[in-house]
């Protein structure tokens, strides 16, 4: 196991490399399990909650400063987002799945 994978930035491109690998998958969110499908338009992320069946676009300007945060705080809580995107649950599933890949490389 990687000790040092908590040291490491999770970048842009890692979110976007992990989107297009799990295009039309289905993921769980963290906290809640809700079910959701990921893909990727373009420079876009896009996730489309079972919920609702509406996609929810994420664009990089705002998955910068979710990244920005996190690498400051290291929250994988929702909650510490909400200012910044409506889909920070999404995005934080991407980051744990990165997160968990280097644990194990």
């Amino acid at each position: 196991m990687d000790t040092n994978s908590s040291k490491r930035t999770v970048e842009y491109s890692h979110l976007l490399s992990v989107a297009n690998l799990l295009d039309g998958c289905t993921l769980k969110t963290n906290a809640r399990g809700a079910r959701f499908k990921v893909g990727v338009h373009g420079e876009k992320i896009l996730f489309t909650p079972f919920s609702t069946g509406k996609q929810r676009p994420e664009y990089p300007s705002s998955i910068e400063k979710v990244l920005s945060k996190y690498h400051v705080t290291g929250s994988m809580a929702p909650s510490d987002y909400t200012n910044l995107t409506g889909n920070s649950v999404y995005l934080l599933k991407l980051i744990s799945i990165i997160r968990e890949d280097w644990a194990y490389a």
